[in-house]
């Protein structure tokens, strides 16, 4: 294929399809009799970048494969742009799925791996050759065109496949953990990019990850799931601060969690008795019955460390029996009362004020009644 750099078509999303909203309506799918999902139901706003985050097993591979039609649900719907798709194969769909292996053809160069589906599909020579431009040029491989797969990095590589799915400008575009393979920095990098694309271009993007760090850093929402069910989804702000489940507080992000019940309680704020012996301290919560069983969920960055007490409402004393350094941050391990071990995230400020904390101190451990999130579930 021949290309000419001095095309400037730039077809956008409604050249080819419209981005389009997709609604899962009480899906459920078993494989053998074991249930994969369950009753699962999930709007996606056109235009929208949501991610399906969960564990190995939990589903979400297979309610993607359901949206793509590569799997048929056991019952349950799936709507894509307003119209039922449920019984459609998958060259019928309105969409297009990138794999984690990239899946590019060895003996053909980047443009002709890239202009495949639009040959398949009967595309004119000279819309084919104007859409590769675009689609190099969207990637930044511009002046790679004529190179094979194997003379290219991973992320390269991975920007490849990602303008093959792209170029035929789908209304939505499903990616199966696109970025699994690839190292620390990189995927990364490639994180950013695949954000700018999809801002860039406006297709609906729905991706599977098991990664926090890419759902949080990529997602305009994200799809937790647990067992073959949404146990939430949201913003990632929302899922990280107010988790709505001891499960999710666990999963995306690190935490610590109180189990205990309601010992008091009044309009605005809980105090609860740990079975640990603990006394918890939290404000702005719904207020629960006395004895009701609950957990306080803290995250290691409300926790301060230091060597006396800070006068906030929930301070333990303990010995400091851990330091890990991570650069930019230090998990700090710290044993309390009743042989509980909690971690506090301490930033480069707090390690670089006066003389700098040591395995063995004794320390005093605080955070204030807005930190704690109570959780019944």
């Amino acid at each position: 294929m021949t290309l000419s750099t001095t095309d400037d078509r730039t077809p956008r999303v409604g050249q080819g399809g419209a981005a389009a909203g997709v609604a899962v309506n009480a899906v459920s799918k078993a494989f053998g009799g074991a249930p994969v999902l369950r009753e699962v139901s999930l709007t996606i706003e056109r235009g929208e970048f949501v991610a399906l985050l969960g564990g190995s097993g939990c589903g979400k591979t297979t309610l993607l494969r359901i949206i793509a039609g590569l799997e048929i649900a056991d019952v349950g719907t799936v709507v894509i742009g307003g119209a039922d798709v449920t019984g459609l194969p998958p060259y019928e769909r309105p969409v297009n799925m990138m794999f984690q292996s990239y899946a590019l053809f060895p003996h053909l160069t980047v443009a002709d791996n890239i202009e495949y589906g639009l040959r398949a599909a009967g595309v004119e020579r000279a819309e084919r050759t104007s859409l590769v431009v675009w689609a190099l040029r969207l990637v930044r491989l511009e002046g790679l065109g004529r190179r094979k797969p194997d003379q290219l990095s991973g992320g390269q590589r991975q920007r490849v496949a990602l303008a093959r799915c792209l170029v035929k400008r789908p209304s939505v575009l499903l990616l199966d953990e696109p970025m699994a393979a690839l190292d620390r920095g990189l995927r990364d990098e490639m994180q950013r990019e695949l954000v700018r694309i999809q801002r860039d271009v406006g297709t609906t993007f729905v991706l599977v990850t098991h990664d926090q760090d890419e759902a949080m850093s990529m997602a305009d929402r994200i799809a937790v799931m647990d067992a073959g069910r949404i146990v939430q989804c949201g913003p990632p702000r929302v899922i990280y601060d107010q988790p709505a489940s001891c499960f999710v507080a666990r999963f995306v992000g690190r935490v610590n969690l109180f189990a205990g019940r309601v010992a008091a309680g009044r309009p605005g704020a809980t105090e609860i008795a740990t079975d640990d012996g603990l006394t918890i301290r939290a404000r702005g919560q719904a207020a629960l019955g006395a004895g009701s069983s609950c957990t306080a969920a803290v995250r290691p960055e409300k926790l301060l460390v230091s060597r006396l007490p800070a006068g906030l409402a929930n301070e333990y004393h303990g010995k400091l029996e851990d330091l890990a350094y991570f650069g930019d941050v230090t998990r700090a391990s710290i044993r309390i009362a009743g042989g509980r071990v909690v971690e506090a995230t301490l930033g480069q400020l707090e390690r670089s004020s006066g003389a700098p904390l040591a395995v063995g101190e004794a320390v005093v451990v605080g955070f204030d009644e807005a930190a704690p999130v109570v959780l019944t579930a």
